[in-house]
């Protein structure tokens, strides 16, 4: 799972429970008063008051495709079947902004080998979230390398160039560096190139890893050029290092929505689908985003339901295992619906936006925010037990009206 940024997911939490409680004291629908509160596609660039320039966005279409994919016009007849089953269920939504996935670090240090395998050294260190899949993926794609030929090196302190990890920034700052460094390479080898092709630079076009010359058929392979360039015990002379800095932060947003059910007799929650719409600009690879968001969620549920660190009267933790510290598992999550409306960061070099803390900091709130709405409450602290919905349904028959006047 991807370790949220400290803070972001409560003060996430906190804005769109207060979302929820304006739509309660108002009158209003929760949705109407998220709408009206939506930054608007004309207002973007949109200059905050806490500082930060918001690049890219379209907030309000975004949230009418989440609200469509999730079909929330269909949840009252989902909501009478569930009643008919003898069970409360109801429907919750999470939105969220962050800012993140901005600096400079040292980047990239590209090595040629002899053999034209290439060595890449980077300057985070990858814990979990598929870090050389991805810059293999972008050198490979911009130099037309064989991806086979590329080995990913981090967190050598010896070797790799300074930078730091966190802050969902390795895409954003370690793949944009990447994306420069390839195309500084491509300059370098483009003298090299013209010659083994007897032309000018300017006769060359380069394309899917071939320098072709123009108005004929002879072209040179970049691997090839690599090799032919090698000179035992030297340097290669395409070997580049590229530092990278953003020219802002990246603020990718999104909005969760999601149904449950919780047992009457058990106050057990089970949830029953689970929408996300997303906006991560430019995505490189959308099976390893999907792993991102997928664990964010699985964090972000399980500080709404599950993670509760207890102590007694004296100050002694009582939940100091996983045997009394509960975590959540696959069998508490239904399928995830994953959809994005993307638009590019003008931030950085790809037109990243930062995924990694997403999930867990969209799904808290529309967890809550789910549960409040099936047991008909304005709100319910984390994390949301079965004892505190069983407690929350007691004093809400307590204060009933009929139960006053019994």
């Amino acid at each position: 799972m991807p370790i949220a940024a400290l803070g972001r997911p409560e003060a996430n939490y906190l804005m769109e429970r207060l979302m929820d409680h304006i739509a309660a004291e108002t009158g209003h629908s929760r949705i109407d008063v998220r709408r009206v509160n939506m930054i608007k596609p004309s207002q973007i660039p949109y200059e905050m008051v806490c500082g930060g320039t918001i690049d890219s966005g379209e907030m309000t279409e975004l949230f009418d495709m989440a609200l469509a994919t999730a079909d929330v016009a269909g949840f009252a007849k989902r909501k009478a079947e569930s009643a008919e089953n003898g069970k409360l269920r109801g429907i919750g939504f999470g939105m969220y902004l962050e800012q993140c996935g901005n600096g400079a670090d040292d980047g990239v240090d590209i090595e040629f080998q002899d053999d034209g395998r290439v060595i890449l050294h980077g300057s985070q260190q990858c814990n979990g979230q598929g870090h050389q899949t991805t810059v293999t993926q972008i050198l490979s794609d911009r130099l037309g390398y064989d991806a086979d030929l590329i080995t990913v090196k981090q967190g050598d302190s010896n070797r790799s160039p300074r930078g730091t990890t966190g802050g969902a920034r390795m895409t954003a700052v370690l793949g944009s560096a990447t994306a420069v460094a390839a195309a500084k390479i491509i300059d370098l080898a483009k003298p090299f190139a013209a010659e083994a092709l007897e032309c000018g630079e300017d006769d060359l076009n380069f394309t899917d890893g071939l320098f072709l010359r123009q108005d004929t058929n002879r072209s040179i392979a970049i691997e090839d050029l690599v090799r032919q360039l090698a000179i035992s015990g030297e340097k290669h002379r395409l070997n580049w290092a590229q530092p990278y800095e953003t020219d802002g932060a990246t603020y990718p947003y999104g909005c969760h929505i999601i149904e449950l059910e919780i047992d009457r007799q058990t106050c057990a929650v089970d949830i029953a689908s689970y929408h996300v719409v997303d906006d991560f600009g430019i995505v490189i690879n959308p099976l390893t985003l999907e792993g991102q968001i997928h664990g964010g969620i699985a964090q972000g549920v399980g500080q709404a339901l599950l993670e509760h660190v207890v102590y007694d009267d004296s100050g002694q933790l009582l939940a100091g295992s996983l045997m009394d510290y509960a975590l959540p598992r696959a069998d508490h999550f239904p399928g995830f619906q994953i959809s994005t409306r993307n638009t590019a960061c003008a931030n950085n070099a790809l037109g990243i936006k930062g995924s990694g803390e997403a999930g867990a900091i969209g799904a808290p709130q529309a967890v809550i925010s789910a549960i409040c709405d099936a047991l008909d409450i304005t709100h319910i602290d984390m994390p949301a037990t079965p004892l505190a919905i069983f407690n929350a349904m007691k004093a809400k028959t307590a204060n009933s009206p009929m139960h006053e006047g019994e």
